[in-house]
């Protein structure tokens, strides 16, 4: 709503004492924040209708000072008791990337309904969360923006930058009224960002349902898919490591793809047949079953082992300061396995670049 100056009587107050929870329904009702304020203004708005007042805030000193509060209340004067209804809170940051900190200690532990508006095209996207910092950290974070940059919002906050947007949080509510306050606004403000236009579908974290018709169509294209395109499907995996796996009671020799095939195929978890891998394990697992990796060719590869160990993991070099054997390990809780100690021990040894041996014995040394 715009407000001509000439259809408003103005009467200009200043309180020396900072906000409360709440003033009476005469004034603006603000709960959301207290005894932040040190010094500000207040301009009461006598509307033509007397029932309905409408108060606007200038920040004049405090952190606060590029944040603009407008909010209206409806109250009935009938009774003593003051009656709020359709009541709105909008919150505007006028700059998203300066007003970060404000905005993200603002909307800490609260649920509700917040919108980013484009001021280089105007155009707007609607959200809600139950925890509002939360989301909004996920909107600061670059590297998930770029992840999904096939979301319209993400994608104007990458090419405009945070600095080209506003933030409004357009009402704090209880987490059962999240969804129909969030169509409310939907209806209101028409954004264009929002791909989804009807709040809710499809339900948070839950994925869209497909008909059973659907379900049946890609069924049918799996099974028909011919072994020379299941061949280049396994052949284009990333990994491509094929496992093979001997029964040493029924002394035969199996080859699987992959290591999740072996493991399905055994019976037995993946978990025991890396390790069985990465630490050269002597004893079978199970007592029964042995494993070695097979590079393209079918060959016995070392190469093959150091293509699927994980990137965080960090081979040690343990060097025995009392005989000057030096054995290296490929992860650091391998290394704590193979010598009896505690693996928070060793992190702590290598982050601190010890020199003294640990405990006079051995020394470590990622590599």
């Amino acid at each position: 709503m715009i407000l001509n100056s000439k259809h408003l009587k103005i009467n200009k107050t200043k309180q020396q004492t900072p906000l409360n929870k709440g003033w009476s329904c005469g004034r603006l009702i603000l709960p959301i924040l207290n005894n932040t304020f040190n010094n500000y203004s207040t301009h009461s708005l006598n509307l033509n209708n007397k029932r309905r007042s409408c108060s606007l805030f200038y920040l004049t000193q405090s952190k606060y000072s590029r944040l603009g509060l407008i909010t209206t209340r409806s109250y009935s004067t009938s009774s003593n008791n003051c009656s709020l209804s359709n009541s709105n809170n909008l919150i505007e940051f006028l700059d998203a990337d300066k007003d970060k900190i404000e905005i993200l200690n603002l909307t800490k532990d609260r649920s509700g309904i917040y919108m980013w508006t484009n001021k280089l095209n105007g155009k707007k996207y609607v959200g809600s969360s139950v925890d509002l910092r939360r989301r909004l950290m996920e909107y600061y974070n670059a590297n998930r923006l770029m992840k999904y940059n096939n979301m319209p919002i993400n994608s104007a906050l990458l090419k405009h930058g945070y600095q080209s947007f506003t933030l409004t949080i357009l009402e704090f509510c209880d987490k059962d009224n999240i969804m129909s306050k969030e169509k409310y606004y939907f209806e209101v403000y028409e954004p264009e960002y929002n791909i989804l236009k009807t709040p809710g579908s499809p339900s948070r974290g839950s994925g869209w349902t497909h008909t059973e018709a659907a379900i049946e169509n890609m069924r049918a294209a799996a099974f028909q898919r011919s072994p020379e395109t299941l061949a280049k499907l396994s052949e284009a995996q990333s990994s491509n490591i094929k496992v093979e796996a001997t029964d040493l009671e029924t002394n035969t020799t199996t080859s699987y793809h992959s290591v999740r095939a072996t493991a399905r195929a055994l019976g037995i978890e993946r978990r025991y047949i890396l390790h069985y891998v990465y630490l050269n394990q002597d004893n079978p697992v199970l007592n029964r079953y042995t494993f070695k990796l097979l590079n393209n060719n079918n060959e016995n590869s070392d190469s093959v082992n150091k293509q699927i160990v994980q990137k965080t993991s960090k081979r040690v070099e343990v060097t025995n300061v009392i005989t000057n054997e030096v054995t290296v390990y490929p992860t650091i809780g391998a290394t704590a396995r193979a010598l009896g100690y505690r693996q928070p021990s060793i992190s702590l040894y290598l982050k601190e670049n010890r020199a003294n041996p640990f405990k006079g014995v051995h020394k470590f040394k990622i590599v």
